[in-house]
């Protein structure tokens, strides 16, 4: 295997496991919904930083 075909074959493999792990996560919905609140209320401090 040449070094193109493995580096291909690794982000295939990591983007697999990644896509795994998030659609984990989004089933997680009181994880998704501390992590919304929690985004949102960092936007409102940084809209009121600039106001």
């Amino acid at each position: 295997m040449d070094s193109d075909t493995a580096a291909q074959e690794t982000r295939q493999t990591s983007h697999a496991a990644l896509a795994k792990g998030y659609r984990q996560m989004a089933r997680d919905r009181e994880r998704e919904t501390e992590a919304e609140e929690w985004a949102e209320a960092l936007i409102g401090d940084v809209a009121s930083d600039e106001g």
